[in-house]
Formats: C-alpha cells, structure tokens, sequence
C-alpha cells in the first residue's frame, strides 16, 4: 500500500469537528459535572463528533513502514 501525502484539509477538518465535540462535553463550571453524569444521553452527539475526528485524524498519525519495507525488497529483488 502506498504511503500518500499530508492532506491538510482532512487534518483541518478533524481537528475542527474535534474542537466541536469538546466544546459541547466539557462543561462550563465544575459543579456542571454533576449534572453532566446525571445526562448521559447528552454525551452522545458530542461522543459521535469526536469518534469521526478520529477516525479522519487517525490515518494521519499511522505510519505504515511495515508496507514500504515490503515494497522496497520487492523493487530490490525484482
């Protein structure tokens, strides 16, 4: 598999769809966390906004050097 370049839109976009789920699960004051547990169901969409920017922001931070040494022998040997 080929290793593709930065793509900074995607990072972009995880990174803001991130900055979105935080803003609506970290609560304004402490005593806000009570209330918070109290309200599972309003974890949900903030829980779904950060799953997304994972799996966008995730292929940026894998490396797959396992891949390239395969295809680095292969071009070597044949």
């Amino acid at each position: 598999m080929k290793q593709h370049s930065f793509d900074g839109v995607s990072f972009v976009s995880g990174i803001f769809i991130a900055a979105i789920g935080l803003l609506f699960l970290i609560p304004d004051t402490p005593s806000d966390i009570i209330h918070a547990f109290t309200r599972l169901g309003s974890w949900f969409w903030p829980i779904v906004l950060l799953v997304v920017a994972g799996a966008i922001l995730l292929p940026i931070f894998l490396t797959r050097s396992d891949t390239s040494d395969e295809d680095d022998q292969s071009a070597i040997t044949g």
